[in-house]
C-alpha cells in the first residue's frame, strides 16, 4: 500500500507540472498558443487504438424524423436547445464550484445526486422542498472521496470512480438519504465506469514507475477492465496510447468514457480528444470504429528533451461528455472553439454540439448546438434520466424537469 500511494503522489506531481491548459486543431503557428519548436503534438495516428483499421465516418441525421420514438430527456433537450421549451425552469439553492466541473444522476424526479469533482464532494438535492445534503465531503468521510473522476448510477446504486485506485458505492432509498455502503479496490487508477447487474467496466490505467513495468510503446497495455463485485479483473481490452512517457499517456486516455450495454452485448469507448467512437462485442473484440464528423482535432505538445507538455490553446473540439441514456442510446456533449486568441486574456467562440447515437442502428442524430459568443459565457448542460441540469456561468443552477 505504501508503495502504491507513493507512486500515485509522484504520478501526481506528474500531471501537475506538466498540464497547463487545454486544446488545437492543426500543426500550424497560428492562434493563441501555437506550436513551438522541440515539441511533437499528440495524438500522432500511428500511436491511437487500431491505426490499421479505417473508421467510418458517420451521417449526420436529423433527430425530428425520429423525435417522438427517442426518450423524453433527449425530447426536452430538443425544446430546449431550439427554443421550444415551455417546461418549468426551477432554480435550485446551490452554486457548484464551477460551471463545468460537476455530473449528475436523478434518482426520481425529485431527487438529484450531483457529485461536485473540484471540491470532491457527492451532494443529494429534494427539488420538491429546495435543499440539499451533503452526503459526502472531500477526504475522510464516508467513502473517502479524493481524485473523483466520474459519476454513474444503477438500480439506485450510485458509484463514483476514483483516481486513487478506488471505487466507491452509495445506497439511495425512495424518499431518504443516501448511504454509504462499500468500496471497490482496484489496481489501476478508474477514470470512467459503467456498472452493470454482473460486472462493472472501467477504464482505468496502471500506475507507472516500476521497472516491472511493461512499455506500451512496445507491447499492448490494456485500458479497459471488466471486473467483478470485489475488483477482481474478469478480463482486459483495448489499449493504452502507445507512448513510452506515462504523462503523454495519461493525457491521452484518462479524459475517456467507457459505457457498456449487456442487452446488446456492446462496450462503447471514447477519449475526448479522438474523433471516434470505438464498439466491442462481448467478447472484447473490436466491432467498430466510427468518425464523429465535423470533429476538429486538437493537440497535447510534448517535449522530449525537457519533459514537458501542454495542451494547445487553438481551434479544436473534443468528447465533453458521454452520456448513457439508456439501454440503446448515448448522448454526446462535443465542445467546439474557433478563433481562439490571446488578448489580455483567452478569447473566441465557443459551442457545445449534442449527438443522439444509437447503439443498435449506429446512426447518429443531431439533437442541437448550444452557442456563447465568448469562451467565459454561455452555459452547461448535464441530461439525467429525469430531466435537465443547467449551470449558468458556475453562479446559477436550474432544473428542468420531465
Amino acid at each position: 500500500m505504501i508503495v502504491k500511494k507513493f507512486i500515485f503522489f509522484n504520478f501526481l506531481v506528474f500531471i501537475i507540472v506538466a498540464c497547463t491548459s487545454r486544446v488545437e486543431n492543426e500543426f500550424s503557428a497560428e492562434g493563441a498558443n501555437p506550436l513551438e519548436k522541440g515539441y511533437t503534438p499528440h495524438p500522432e495516428h500511428e500511436r491511437m487504438l487500431y491505426p490499421d483499421i479505417e473508421a467510418n465516418e458517420l451521417e449526420i441525421l436529423n433527430i425530428e424524423d425520429i423525435l417522438d420514438e427517442v426518450p423524453e430527456n433527449i425530447q426536452l433537450l430538443y425544446d430546449l436547445l431550439n427554443n421550444n421549451s415551455h417546461h418549468i425552469t426551477k432554480e435550485l439553492d446551490l452554486i457548484l464550484s464551477s460551471q463545468h466541473s460537476f455530473q449528475a444522476v436523478s434518482i426520481d424526479i425529485n431527487t438529484l445526486i450531483i457529485l461536485d469533482l473540484e471540491r470532491n464532494r457527492l451532494i443529494q438535492y429534494n427539488i420538491s422542498d429546495n435543499n440539499y445534503h451533503i452526503l459526502a465531503p472531500e477526504g475522510r468521510g464516508p467513502g473517502d472521496l479524493l481524485f473523483t473522476r466520474e459519476l454513474q448510477i444503477l438500480n439506485n446504486q450510485v458509484y463514483i470512480a476514483m483516481q486513487g485506485f478506488r471505487i466507491s458505492i452509495f445506497e439511495c432509498e425512495f424518499e431518504l438519504l443516501c448511504e454509504y455502503k462499500r468500496t471497490i479496490a482496484t489496481n489501476f487508477n478508474n477514470y470512467s465506469l459503467s456498472p452493470t447487474d454482473d460486472y462493472i467496466t472501467v477504464l482505468g490505467l496502471y500506475p507507472f514507475g516500476r521497472e516491472q513495468d511493461p512499455n506500451p510503446a512496445k507491447f499492448n497495455v490494456p485500458s479497459v477492465h471488466i471486473v467483478d463485485s470485489d475488483g477482481s479483473i474478469i478480463r482486459s481490452f483495448s489499449q493504452v496510447y502507445k507512448h513510452i512517457q506515462p504523462i503523454v499517456r495519461e493525457q491521452m486516455n484518462s479524459r475517456g468514457a467507457i459505457r457498456s450495454f449487456p442487452s446488446l452485448e456492446t462496450h462503447l469507448l471514447t477519449f475526448n480528444l479522438f474523433p471516434y467512437i470505438y464498439l466491442y462485442d462481448n467478447n472484447s473484440n473490436l466491432k467498430k470504429k466510427y468518425r464523429i464528423p465535423n470533429f476538429k482535432q486538437g493537440y497535447y505538445d510534448f517535449n522530449e528533451d525537457e519533459m514537458r507538455g501542454r495542451f494547445r490553446l487553438n481551434d479544436d473540439s473534443l468528447i465533453n461528455n458521454t452520456i448513457k441514456l439508456n439501454s440503446t442510446w448515448v448522448l454526446f456533449q462535443i465542445r467546439n472553439r474557433e478563433g481562439m486568441i490571446w488578448n489580455n486574456g483567452l478569447q473566441g467562440r465557443h459551442w457545445y454540439t449534442y449527438y443522439a447515437f444509437n447503439v443498435v442502428s449506429h446512426k447518429l442524430y443531431k439533437i442541437g448546438e448550444d452557442s456563447a459568443s465568448n469562451i467565459n459565457e454561455g452555459r452547461s448542460i448535464y441530461i439525467t434520466k429525469h430531466g435537465l441540469l443547467i449551470s449558468e456561468k458556475g453562479t446559477s443552477l436550474y432544473w428542468i424537469g420531465t
